[in-house]
């Protein structure tokens, strides 16, 4: 068994829901600094909120100074409201004594508001974007600009700027900066009444939407369900979105789309999006990052090979032009399901990449570095390394970069004697080795 850093223990599941505490969170972490010598290192880790609500769905995003800004649902009870709240943690590993104890209210809408992400907004501040049932008939997307200072932007609307309030639900937002102090979102829409499309939209700094009233739809109105966006910046003030697209379903079932936008909403590729890859069987769950060198990398769970889920990745270059061998490299395809891949770039053109495993007993996590090329580097075993592969279950890996070319990865560990769900996580480093100290 790969050695691993254990991050939280959970003795009582209920520690999760009334406390939210770094230790809770560092699995959604982005380039956010070290732990500290000061960070407490109790067990317990560093209490963000607490009390007797539900503190659920936690995000994190960087200050640019070595701490983080927390972002997360706050659920009031059975039938009560929920709302978004925020706290931010300094790099001494003590939360801001500026910010209000417990967080800062970002949204208390009535009735719910759920499903929080959030982007920096490049000043020591962020953008944070959610689900908002306050209209009480579906959900629309609202954002909200939380400042530095943990005050809530005062030339942004109280309880958030509309991003999209029209017919049918609006969910599942995801977010990127559009490099300006302000952000881009994307989303699943139901609009139509009929299937889901994806909508993009800009907000600036000074809380103004860009695209047309509520979002601009990157599927054209194209049949079947598109849903599961990503979505990264492109460089130029736009961003890129990748989706799984159900258009031609009958025939080749979900494949993988992709579109890319600039900072006025028009799109660069093929009207409705371009296909990253489809054949007859199913592809699912694409993530899209910037390679860090011009270009963009396309990572997603492929059942081209059989009954079982692999991982893929393709490459693609400013023009929306394929880099690597057509159709896509092979990152994992060995036998059981790979699923929930997880990527980061490693700062020359190629990737670090994380997934859950299936291949043995139980789910394990592994690891694989791919170069430029596309290729599995050298010195790596052709369908990736055994990051844990400790008896019970191990799931739902997170990455992030470690700034010199590898990665830190976090997941879910279950063993098999204790019933509770903890957080684990290690070292890849740029070669794609596993650190043996960590």
């Amino acid at each position: 068994m790969e050695q691993s850093l254990p991050i939280r223990f959970s003795p009582h599941i209920a520690v999760f829901a009334l406390r939210l505490t770094l230790g809770t969170v560092i699995a959604s972490a982005l380039q956010v600094a070290p732990a500290m010598a000061s960070w407490p290192h109790d067990g317990n880790n560093l209490p963000i909120a607490v009390g007797y609500y539900y503190h659920e769905n936690p995000v994190i995003v960087s200050d640019g100074a070595g701490g983080a800004i927390i972002a997360w649902q706050e659920n009031h009870g059975a039938g009560a409201a929920k709302d978004i709240a925020a706290q931010h943690v300094l790099a001494s590993g003590i939360v801001d004594p500026t910010w209000p104890f417990n967080g800062r209210a970002i949204c208390s809408a009535v009735n719910q508001q759920q499903d929080p992400k959030l982007v920096s907004d490049g000043a020591g501040g962020a953008i944070i974007v959610w689900e908002d049932l306050r209209s009480g008939t579906s959900f629309d997307l609202y954002a909200q600009h939380v400042l530095a200072s943990g005050v809530v932007d005062p030339v942004w609307p109280v309880d958030g700027r509309a991003i999209a309030v029209a017919a049918g639900d609006q969910f599942t937002p995801v977010i990127t900066t559009d490099g300006a102090g302000g952000a881009i979102m994307a989303w699943r829409d139901a609009r139509n009444g009929v299937d889901d499309d994806v909508f993009a939209q800009r907000i600036t700094a000074g809380g103004n939407v860009v695209f047309a009233a509520n979002g601009v739809n990157l599927t054209s109105g194209q049949p079947g369900n598109q849903n599961s966006p990503s979505i990264c910046p492109d460089g130029f003030g736009g961003a890129v979105v990748a989706w799984t697209d159900a258009r031609t379903f009958a025939t080749t079932q979900n494949d993988i789309y992709a579109q890319r936008i600039n900072s006025a909403g028009f799109n660069y590729w093929t009207a409705g999006g371009k296909v990253v890859y489809s054949d007859n069987q199913e592809q699912e769950a694409p993530i899209v990052i910037q390679d860090m060198t011009g270009g963009f990398l396309f990572v997603w769970m492929d059942k081209r090979g059989g009954a079982n889920f692999d991982i893929y990745a393709q490459r693609w270059n400013q023009a929306g032009t394929v880099e690597w061998a057509a159709p896509s490299r092979p990152v994992c395809v060995a036998a059981g399901d790979q699923t929930s891949p997880s990527v980061v770039a490693d700062g020359q053109g190629g990737a670090q990449i994380a997934w859950q495993d299936a291949r043995g007993v139980s789910p394990d996590i592994y690891t694989q570095h791919l170069l430029y090329t596309g290729l599995p580097d050298p010195s790596a075993p052709v369908d990736g390394r055994a990051l844990c592969n400790a008896t019970g279950y191990q799931g739902s890996p997170v990455i992030a970069p470690d700034g010199d070319g590898g990665a830190i990865v976090t997941w879910t560990d279950y063993f098999v004697s204790n019933p509770w769900a903890d957080l684990y996580s290690g070292h890849v480093l740029a070669s794609g080795a596993i650190d043996p100290a960590k």
